[in-house]
């Protein structure tokens, strides 16, 4: 199989599909120009990922979005372009299935926060919370439940509410 995708295949005297997952031999990294540009999605507005799109040389633009984004620090640039992708890279291994990892609500979730700390218990539901309470800044309160994707894959959607982590209401009336 040469071209890349997600193949259901199946095996004789098996009542469900088997996935194959077939990648391109940089996957999970990422090299083009617009496989740079694609997960700056959480970083950019519309207008500004359509600027790095449509730019005359689309490389030396996604290295002006990382330079503006450190303030001219070329350091400190490198660093946030290290952290960035290698996060994008590890999403991409760690949750590619019917898309890349990167594009899936746990891998969005894991490049904006990093990686989660570690912890002990069954992954049927889990939940987290992001932003100090009580404060002015919003906070996100994200889960994740398993939805059943065929052939024979699990894939998480993270539901998201303004409400978080079963604190009661603002006492003043104001809205979260």
């Amino acid at each position: 199989m040469r071209q890349t995708g997600l193949y259901a295949l199946r095996v004789a005297g098996t009542p469900l599909p088997v996935g194959l997952l077939v990648t391109d031999e940089d996957f999970p990294e990422l090299n083009t120009a617009d496989e740079l540009i694609q997960p700056l999605i959480y970083l950019t507005t519309s207008a500004e990922r359509r600027a790095l799109l449509d730019a005359q040389v689309p490389k030396r633009a996604v290295d002006e979005f990382w330079l503006k984004v450190a303030g001219g620090n070329q350091t400190q640039a490198r660093q946030l372009i290290r952290t960035y992708y290698g996060r994008v890279a590890a999403a991409n291994q760690l949750f590619t299935a019917h898309k890349a990892g990167w594009m899936t609500d746990r891998g969005m979730l894991y490049i904006v926060l990093g990686a989660p700390k570690p912890f002990i218990g069954q992954l049927v539901k889990s939940t987290g919370c992001t932003g100090a309470p009580r404060t002015a800044a919003p906070r996100i309160r994200s889960g994740t439940n398993p939805v059943p994707l065929p052939p024979n894959t699990m894939n998480w959607c993270a539901g998201r509410s303004m409400k978080c982590c079963g604190m009661p209401p603002l006492s003043n009336g104001e809205k979260e």
